[in-house]
């Protein structure tokens, strides 16, 4: 959240822990009338957001217009991560919805009371203040700005291994080719405030150390797609224009378990487009008409920080085949998503206007003719290979801290042929039900006393073991099934 002017927020705790307290649900009582719901009033974080955005509206009376810029960001962050962890939409839960409600409310009538600051202290450095032809956003108080390393553990902006961060705990140096230029110059849509910010609260920031392609065994033919199509465009746009321009939609599709969901994260990590990651959960509302809202926005928000990415998971889920009996809210979602999609291909010869729609399914043969037409590459992640499975077991064996075995060639040879349709899941699995079998055979009381250099190795026969109680999660008909589309599809394996 220290973004928003572009200066640490530094003397905000200084502040909030010498002024007085103001009362608590003071801006939610005043600005949306009664209290706040009790799931809100009983809980911490909500009482300390509500407490530095009263303390805000304070020093910005008194003409302390810097500390309440920097208590404004605390107060906001704090609220939409308590949006995002704890009243997410679709829950069905009146008591859950009346909060996410009430927060959506309050979040609109503070980003407006910040951006009024905003324009208060542009005027006062002697700076024409902007002209805000649309409602302020998250993205105005520094929410996921390219280059950052953001998140709280309250905030809405997600880590490529899903983990939390600190959204104040600064940035992250920028790549050499960014897409912060074309973002800071890209026109604002009309878009409510809190669906803009609940779409920013999907951008995905890779943290360092994140999954590269490096990382990721195997799937040597999807990775080298998906570096020619999604990560070199992003890097080099100039080079990939005109008739060179990459297609604006992708499908990975396969058998569950062997990465589709992590190489995805490689596209967010080794791409320096913007990657929204949204699933069903992330699109879909109980309130009529706010699906295809949602779908508007992602997309409008995908626009102002193209070039981007906005990877869908399990797309399925939402885009399945349309049917006469087919509910009209998930026909309406349907159709936004095709008017979206026909219209995020950009204007920019450069690529700088570029949106790039990466989706995901394990059941392709259930998405819409339509979507599949539009999703123009479509790339099949297959169970690893002989080959692969072998570089897989060696590359589990050597995860720290390393797991000690007496298999020879001969050994892993055999396993490899054992592991037939078996899925990058299916040998991480094995691997590790084989690997708790030397600790199985100590007896407990000794157990805690056996240091863990001393454990015995894991042989062939704890391997073999380990092969009767894990077995393929696929069939090899449907792996047939999968190959058939594929042909079909004429798919990139």
């Amino acid at each position: 959240m220290n973004r928003l002017f572009g200066r640490p927020n530094g003397s905000a705790a200084a502040a909030a822990a010498t002024a007085p307290t103001a009362p608590a649900a003071a801006p939610a009582a005043s600005q949306i009338g009664g209290g706040p719901p009790a799931l809100l009033a009983s809980d911490a974080s909500y009482s300390d957001a509500i407490r530095q955005l009263n303390l805000a509206s304070l020093k910005e009376d008194s003409g302390d217009l810097r500390t309440a810029r920097e208590c404004y960001e605390s107060g906001l962050g704090l609220l939409l991560g308590l949006l995002k962890a704890r009243f997410p939409a679709g829950t069905g839960r009146p008591e859950l919805e009346q909060g996410r409600d009430w927060l959506r409310q309050l979040l609109h009538t503070q980003m407006s009371k910040a951006e009024r600051l905003k324009d208060k202290m542009a005027v006062r450095e002697g700076n024409a203040p902007a002209n805000h032809a649309v409602a302020p956003s998250a993205s105005l108080l520094g929410l996921g700005q390219p280059g950052q390393v953001a998140r709280a553990n309250s905030g809405p902006v997600r880590h490529a291994n899903n983990s939390p961060s600190d959204v104040r705990s600064g940035s992250a140096s920028a790549s050499p080719v960014s897409n912060s230029a074309a973002s800071a110059s890209a026109p604002r849509e009309n878009i409510d405030p809190a669906l803009r910010a609940a779409i920013e609260g999907e951008i995905l920031r890779p943290s360092n150390g994140g999954v590269t392609f490096a990382s990721i065994v195997g799937l040597d033919d999807a990775k080298a797609a998906l570096k020619e199509m999604v990560i070199l465009p992003s890097l080099r746009p100039d080079l990939f224009s005109g008739i060179r321009s990459p297609p604006k939609g992708l499908l990975l599709y396969g058998p569950p378990g062997n990465g589709k969901s992590f190489i995805a994260s490689a596209v967010a990590t080794e791409s320096q487009a913007t990657f929204f990651s949204v699933s069903a959960a992330s699109l879909v509302s109980k309130h009529l008409g706010e699906g295809e809202r949602l779908v508007r926005a992602l997309f409008a928000v995908a626009r102002e920080r193209a070039p981007s990415i906005v990877f869908v998971d399990e797309i399925d889920s939402i885009m399945g085949r349309r049917g006469a009996d087919e509910h009209e809210a998930s026909r309406r979602l349907k159709t936004e998503f095709f008017i979206q999609m026909d219209g995020v291909s950009g204007k920019s010869d450069n690529g700088a206007g570029r949106v790039i729609v990466l989706a995901a399914t394990n059941c392709p043969e259930d998405l819409d003719e339509a979507l599949i037409r539009r999703l123009q590459r479509r790339i099949y992640l297959d169970v690893p290979s002989a080959p692969a499975r072998l570089a897989l077991l060696q590359s589990l064996f050597a995860r720290p801290p390393g797991l000690k075995h007496s298999l020879n060639a001969s050994d892993m040879d055999s396993l490899v042929a054992a592991t037939k349709n078996y899925s990058n899941s299916d040998l991480t699995a094995l691997v590790s039900d084989a690997a708790l079998a030397p600790l199985r055979e100590i007896p407990p009381d000794k157990l805690m006393s056996t240091p863990a250099n001393s454990l015995p190795p894991v042989t062939l026969a704890h391997f073999q073991a380990a092969l009767v109680r894990v077995r393929p999660s696929v069939s090899e008909e449907r792996l047939k099934e999968y190959k058939r589309w594929a042909d079909k599809q004429d798919a990139t394996r």
